[in-house]
């Protein structure tokens, strides 16, 4: 009698069982894709940063930073119309990006000095820093530099920036900042370039933009 029993009940207790094991597998399936479509619908932004802050495999040049944004008030370059600037690129050569410490005291080297906005300037007196003559910026955006984390830092081109209307003299502020340019280029290695990453062989187009400017 109670082996008829157990051969009668054993199999319903094994179909329960099997029954409630796969009812649980498609329930935890069922809710795993409910959160997912959640988290597309409610979260978008959550994916959308990931993805920019892996697919990024270009340098982002500073080009329209120049121009006045209010929504973006911290940005290195972002005061003014881009024509009232003067822009020089110098480009790192390919598969020598500028990095670590060897960049930082060459910038220092020259005469930069880091300050407001995480980026470095060319102040007129470097004791009182009351005037900058020009800035310094990584050209990959946003172009600031962390001097906390110096041995990261790797950056395939510099942008140098000069407010025309900003200096008291800018025909001589500008030979100041050709010649550390250069000076860059010499210590560094690297190619010169204008705001449209054409190599330059004469500055003598930007003088007649500060005439003009003048």
């Amino acid at each position: 009698m109670d082996i008829d029993y157990l051969l009668i009940i054993l199999p319903s207790i094994i179909f329960l069982g099997v029954f409630g094991l796969l009812l649980i597998i498609w329930h935890g399936s069922f809710r795993n894709k409910k959160e997912k479509k959640w988290l597309a619908t409610e979260h978008p932004l959550t994916e959308a940063s990931s993805q920019a802050s892996t697919s990024r495999s270009e340098p982002t040049l500073i080009k329209s930073d120049l121009k006045k944004s209010n929504s973006h008030p911290t940005n290195p370059s972002a005061q003014y119309d881009i024509n009232n600037y003067i822009v020089l690129q110098l480009m790192a050569p390919q598969q020598r990006p500028y990095q670590g410490y060897d960049l930082i005291q060459t910038l220092m080297s020259v005469g930069f000095h880091y300050g407001k906005m995480n980026i470095f300037h060319f102040y007129a007196d470097p004791l009182t820093k009351k005037e900058i003559l020009f800035s310094l910026a990584s050209a990959i955006e946003p172009g600031t530099f962390d001097l906390s984390n110096i041995g990261e830092i790797i950056c395939p081109g510099l942008c140098l920036f000069m407010s025309i209307h900003k200096v008291k003299s800018a025909l001589t502020a500008f030979e100041l900042l050709w010649e550390t340019a250069q000076t860059l280029a010499q210590d560094l290695g690297g190619t010169l370039c204008d705001r449209q990453l054409q190599p330059i062989e004469d500055p003598t187009h930007y003088h007649s933009q500060l005439h003009t400017y003048a």
